[in-house]
C-alpha cells in the first residue's frame, strides 16, 4: 500500500489521460449504440456508384477519404490474408499487384493492430485511435515526470501533446497515430539513463534494464511502419542524447576529483547506441523488407529541392498558431451569422458555384494542422524567460547541484515533497535544469525553419541519406509539437513554483532577513523559484498581461462589429475580392466576417482566460516579493487553502487547454453512420448488387 500511495498522484494523472482520450473519441467507440464510426463512409457518396444512393449527402470531412479508400482496405486485406493462413506479402488488388508488407504503412506487425484483426473495423478504428492518443499522453506525462515536473505540470504537457492539432488531424493516417506517441518515452529513457550515470559519477554503470526498455519502445516505432517518422524519432533522440551526454560530462567532472569522465561518458554513449540498434533490430521483421523496397521507390529523384520547398508551409500559415481555423476547416459546412444570430449552411461561393465546405487555405488542413492552444504558447514563453534568467545569473551548479535539506524545504511544501519522492522523478538533483528548456526551444525554432521551407532545409535534403525522398517539410510539426508540449509543461511548473513560494511568504523581505542573519549563500537559482530580485517575474507578468489585452482587443473588435457592421463587412469584401481561394469558400464579406468573428472570439476568450490564470499564478509571488520582513514568519508549509488554490489554477489551465483544442479541431474527424458501409446491405449500389446476384446465380 505504501508503494501505491507513492504512485497515487501519478496513477490518477494517467487515469485522467485515459478517460480524456476515451471521452474525446466517445461517439465512435460503440458504433452499435451511437450509430457512428471513425471510418468516413459518407465520403464514398461523393462519387459513383454510391452517389446515386444518396445524391444530397454532404460528407462530414471530404479530406479524410484515405482512411476508407486506402487504410481500411489495407486492414481488410490483412484480415482476409491471415484468415487464409498466409502472410500479406503482396497486394493483388492495386494495379497488377504491388508489394504490401514491405510498404510498411499498413503497420501489419504493430502490436495494437490486433484490434483490427479481432474486432469489426467500424469498432476497431475508434478504439485503436483512442488508445494510441492515450498512450501519447501517458508517454509525454512520464517524460515530464522524469524531468522532475510536478504532477499537474506533466499532465498539462500530456494533454497538449495528445490533443495537439498535429496528432488529431493525423488520425486519417493510422501509422502516424501508431508511431508518434512513443518519442517522449524514448527521451524519458535516455534522460533516466544519463541521470543515473550522473548520480554515480565516475563509477561504472550498466543500464541493461533501461536499455532493453528503450529498445522495446524504438522497436514499436519501427513496427508502426512509417519511414519518415522513424527518421524523425531517431534524429530527435540522437540530438537529445548528444546534448545530455555533454551536460553529463561537465557535471561529473565538476563533482568528481577522479580523472576525466570522458571514458565513462563514451561507454554510456555506447550503451545508448546499443539501445537504438537493438530497437531497430526488434523491428527488423518490418524494416528489412522496407529497406529492400526503398531503391524501387518512385520518389527517388522525383522532386528537386525547389519543388520540395514549395510544399512547405506558406508564410501566412503562421496565423494558424493563434487562429487555427482562420483559413477554414474542411469539417465546417455552416457559419454563424452574428447579426441574424442564426446558423447558416454554406451553399454557394462568391463565384456562384455550389460549395458546402468553408476552406481557403494553401496547405490542406491535415498537412497544416499545428494548433497547440493559447495557454501553451504563454507558458512556453514563461519557461523560456525563466531559463534565460537562470543562464543570465551564471551561478555555479545551475539546476544540476545537490541541494541541502534547508534548500529542499525552501523549494517545496508537503505536496512538492511528495512529488519528489515519487520513483518516477526521484533523484538527488531536486531542481529542474534549464537545459531541457533551451533544448526544446532550439528544437522548436529549428523545426519551424524547416517546416516553413527556409533555405536551411537544404542541409537535410542533401545531407541526410534518403531525405530527398521525403517531400514533406511540414512534417517537422512533429518535433515542434513535442517541443512546445514540453515547454508548456515546464512553464506551468515555473508558475506553480512561484505560487508555492508566494504562499510560503518567500520574497525580498525574507531574503534580506536571511542575509542579515548570515545564513550563507543564497539558494541555487532554478526554474521553480527564480531569485525574487530578478527581472524574470515582471517580464512574465507583462507577457501574461499582453496576452490578456490582446484577447480583450479581439473580443472588443467582435463586439464593435455587432453594432457597426458596415466597416467590417466592407473589410471582408476586400479580402474575398482579392483572393481567389477566398472567393471559392465565401459568398461575400458578410459571411467572411461572421466566420472570422467566431475565430476571433475563440482567440479572445482563450487568451483572456489564459492570461488571467497565469497572471493570478504569478501575482502571489510578486506580492510576497514586495512584502516586508514580517512575512518571513509564515510557515514553510503552505496552508490547505493555498495548496487548493494552486491546484485549482493548474487544473483550470489544463481544462482550458483541453477545451481550446476541442473547439479548434475536436469535431474534425469523422463520425459517420456504419450503415453507409459498402459492405452493409444499405451501402451496396444497385449496379454492384446486380452483378453479385448474376454471379451468384
Amino acid at each position: 500500500m505504501s508503494r501505491l500511495h507513492r504512485f497515487r498522484a501519478d496513477l490518477l494523472a494517467l487515469l485522467a489521460i485515459l478517460l480524456l482520450a476515451l471521452l474525446w473519441f466517445a461517439p465512435v467507440l460503440l458504433p452499435g449504440l451511437t450509430r457512428a464510426t471513425l471510418l468516413p463512409y459518407d465520403n464514398l457518396y461523393t462519387f459513383e456508384p454510391w452517389q446515386s444512393l444518396q445524391p444530397g449527402l454532404i460528407p462530414h470531412n471530404n479530406l479524410l477519404s484515405d482512411l476508407v479508400l486506402q487504410n481500411a482496405v489495407w486492414k481488410q486485406h490483412i484480415r482476409e490474408t491471415l484468415a487464409a493462413g498466409e502472410i500479406p506479402l503482396w497486394n493483388p488488388k492495386s494495379f497488377t499487384g504491388i508489394p504490401f508488407l514491405a510498404g510498411g504503412q499498413a503497420s501489419t506487425f504493430y502490436p495494437l493492430n490486433i484490434l483490427f484483426y479481432v474486432l469489426p473495423l467500424e469498432v476497431a478504428y475508434g478504439w485503436f485511435t483512442a488508445l494510441q492518443v492515450a498512450i501519447a499522453g501517458a508517454c509525454m506525462y512520464v517524460f515530464g515526470r522524469v524531468l522532475r515536473l510536478r504532477v499537474l505540470a506533466a499532465l498539462f504537457g500530456a494533454v497538449v501533446y495528445m490533443f495537439s492539432g498535429f496528432l488529431v488531424v493525423s488520425v486519417v493516417f493510422t501509422m502516424f497515430v501508431a508511431a508518434v506517441p512513443w518519442l517522449p518515452l524514448v527521451l524519458a529513457v535516455i534522460e533516466y539513463i544519463v541521470r543515473k550515470q550522473e548520480e554515480k559519477g565516475n563509477r561504472s554503470f550498466q543500464p541493461i534494464p533501461y536499455v532493453a526498455a528503450g529498445a522495446a519502445v524504438i522497436g514499436l516505432v519501427v513496427l508502426a511502419g512509417h519511414p519518415e517518422l522513424i527518421y524523425y524519432t531517431l534524429i530527435v533522440a540522437g540530438a537529445y542524447t548528444f546534448v545530455r551526454l555533454i551536460a553529463a560530462y561537465f557535471r561529473i567532472r565538476r563533482q568528481s576529483q577522479q580523472p576525466s569522465p570522458f571514458v565513462r561518458i563514451l561507454k554510456l554513449a555506447g550503451w545508448l547506441l546499443t539501445m537504438a540498434v537493438a530497437g531497430v533490430a526488434l523491428g527488423a521483421v518490418q524494416l528489412i523488407p522496407l529497406v529492400e523496397l526503398l531503391p524501387l521507390n518512385f520518389r527517388e529523384g522525383s522532386a528537386s529541392l525547389e519543388q520540395v520547398l514549395g510544399w512547405a508551409w506558406p508564410s501566412r500559415h503562421v496565423l494558424t498558431f493563434a487562429l487555427p481555423n482562420i483559413f477554414g476547416n474542411p469539417s465546417h459546412h455552416q457559419w454563424f451569422d452574428i447579426w441574424a444570430r442564426t446558423w447558416t449552411p454554406a451553399t454557394v461561393n462568391a463565384l456562384g458555384e455550389t460549395n458546402h465546405t468553408i476552406f481557403w487555405g494553401i496547405k490542406n488542413y491535415v498537412e497544416g494542422g499545428n494548433y497547440l492552444g493559447i495557454a501553451t504558447w504563454l507558458l512556453a514563453g514563461v519557461a523560456l524567460i525563466a531559463a534565460v534568467q537562470v543562464l543570465w545569473k551564471r551561478r555555479s551548479e545551475i539546476g544540476d547541484s545537490r541541494l541541502g535539506d534547508r534548500e529542499i524545504e525552501r523549494l517545496g511544501d508537503a505536496q512538492a515533497a511528495a512529488n519528489l519522492q515519487s520513483p518516477i522523478s526521484q533523484s538527488p538533483n531536486r531542481s529542474i535544469s534549464s537545459l531541457p528548456t533551451f533544448f526544446f526551444a532550439s528544437l522548436a525554432m529549428l523545426s519551424l525553419l524547416f517546416a516553413f521551407g527556409t533555405p536551411l532545409y537544404a542541409l537535410l535534403y542533401y545531407g541526410l541519406p534518403g531525405w530527398s525522398q521525403l517531400h514533406s517539410p511540414f512534417r517537422w510539426v512533429f518535433p515542434f509539437t513535442l517541443s512546445m508540449a514540453a515547454l508548456g509543461a515546464i512553464g506551468l511548473n515555473v508558475v506553480l513554483g512561484w505560487m508555492e513560494r508566494g504562499a510560503r511568504g518567500e520574497g525580498r523581505g525574507e531574503d534580506k532577513k536571511r542575509g542579515r542573519q548570515g545564513e550563507g549563500d543564497s539558494p541555487i537559482p532554478n526554474l521553480q523559484s527564480p531569485s525574487s530580485h530578478s527581472p524574470t517575474l515582471p517580464i512574465a507578468q507583462s507577457l501574461t498581461a499582453l496576452l490578456a489585452f490582446a484577447g480583450l482587443a479581439a473580443l472588443l473588435a467582435v463586439l464593435a462589429s455587432l453594432f457597426a457592421p458596415d466597416p467590417f463587412v466592407a473589410f471582408g469584401e476586400r479580402i474575398v475580392d482579392g483572393s481567389d481561394l477566398a472567393q471559392m469558400a465565401f459568398d461575400g464579406g458578410r459571411m467572411f466576417w461572421s466566420y472570422q468573428a467566431a475565430n476571433l472570439a475563440h482567440f479572445g476568450v482563450m487568451s483572456l482566460l489564459a492570461g488571467m490564470l497565469v497572471w493570478w499564478g504569478t501575482r502571489g509571488e510578486g506580492k510576497r516579493g514586495r512584502g516586508g520582513e514580517g512575512e518571513s514568519t509564515i510557515s514553510n508549509l503552505q496552508s490547505p487553502i493555498s495548496q487548493s488554490l494552486n491546484r485549482l489554477i493548474a487544473l483550470s489551465l489544463i481544462s482550458l487547454t483541453v477545451l481550446d483544442l476541442f473547439l479548434a479541431h475536436g469535431t474534425f474527424n469523422p463520425a459517420s453512420d456504419p450503415a453507409l458501409s459498402p459492405l452493409s446491405e444499405q451501402g451496396v449500389p444497385p449496379a454492384v448488387r446486380f452483378i453479385n446476384e448474376r454471379e451468384g446465380g
